[in-house]
């Protein structure tokens, strides 16, 4: 169970750290160049789109939750629509980080749906 509370302690360690930077040169899409080359120089948006992410729809959130360490674009996967609410919770991000996809979903269920992001880092809740 220690060794349990500590990779926890280490993963909000990590990713304190890059909320507060605001980008990651270490996100599983880099430096090892997954996404099609090396993304190790790469600036977040860059990232976001190798990974699959649209570019109007990037253009459409705060850039300040694009930060470049996902690993995929799931909203890409799913058919997310205007008032998207399933048994009184909407959308659900678990492991939210700075909310690139909560944003994407939001934009996408409107004003009538309900996007929920959870994250573990208190950092990434705050920059989101």
């Amino acid at each position: 169970m220690k060794d349990q509370q500590i990779i926890k302690e280490k993963v909000r360690e990590r990713y304190g750290k890059i909320a507060l930077a605001g980008t990651s040169s270490e996100g599983c899409c880099t430096p090892s160049g997954c996404c099609g080359g090396s993304n190790s120089d790469a600036a977040p948006f860059q990232i976001a789109k190798n990974i699959g992410y649209n570019t109007k729809e990037l253009e459409s959130i705060p850039e300040s939750s694009i930060l470049g360490v996902g690993c995929g674009a799931p909203v890409n996967f799913v058919d997310i629509h205007g008032g998207e609410v399933v048994a009184d919770i909407g959308v659900a991000d678990i492991g939210s980080g700075g909310g690139i996809d909560v944003f994407l979903s939001a934009n996408k269920v409107k004003q009538s749906g309900r996007v929920i992001g959870i994250d573990m880092t208190v950092e990434m809740l705050e920059k989101a």
